[in-house]
C-alpha cells in the first residue's frame, strides 16, 4: 500500500515537474506564460458559466421555459475558452499554441472544480473580515 501512495507521490512530482519545465521552456522561446493566475480564473469563470448554463438550459426544459437563455451563458463561457485558446496560439505559434492549450484548459479547469468549495468560503470569510473591521479616524 505505502509503494501505491509512494508511487502516486512521485508521479504527481513529475507531472508538475514537466508541466513547469514546459512553462519555463515556452516563456524562454516566445516570452508567454500558460499558466498564469489570469488564466486560471478565467477558465474558472467560464467553466462555471457553461455548468450554470446547462443547468438552465435543464430546467427550462422541465419547466417548459426559454431553454436559450442557458445556450447563451454556456455559449458565453465557451467563447472565454476559444479566447484563451486563440491568445495561446497568437502569442506562441500553432504547435506550442493548441498543445499548451490541450494540457492548460483541462488542468485549470479540474483545479477549479476542486478548489471551488475553498474559494467560496474564503470569499465568505473575507466579506466577515470586512465588516469587523472597525473604523479608522484621523485626529489632526
Amino acid at each position: 500500500m505505502w509503494v501505491k501512495i509512494v508511487g502516486a507521490v512521485v508521479l504527481l512530482i513529475l507531472i508538475l515537474g514537466l508541466l513547469f519545465a514546459f512553462d519555463e521552456h515556452v516563456e524562454q522561446k516566445f516570452g508567454h506564460r500558460f499558466f498564469t493566475k489570469a488564466t486560471f480564473i478565467a477558465t474558472v469563470v467560464s467553466c462555471v458559466m457553461m455548468i450554470f448554463g446547462y443547468d438552465w438550459h435543464l430546467s427550462a426544459l422541465q419547466s417548459h421555459g426559454d431553454p436559450l437563455n442557458g445556450w447563451v451563458l454556456a455559449g458565453v463561457g465557451a467563447v472565454i475558452l476559444l479566447g484563451i485558446a486563440i491568445n495561446n496560439v497568437v502569442k506562441t505559434n500553432f504547435v506550442y499554441g493548441i498543445g499548451g492549450s490541450l494540457i492548460q484548459l483541462p488542468l485549470f479547469a479540474a483545479l477549479g472544480y476542486i478548489s471551488m468549495p475553498f474559494l467560496a468560503v474564503g470569499a465568505v470569510l473575507s466579506v466577515f473580515a470586512a465588516m469587523a473591521t472597525p473604523t479608522v479616524r484621523v485626529v489632526k
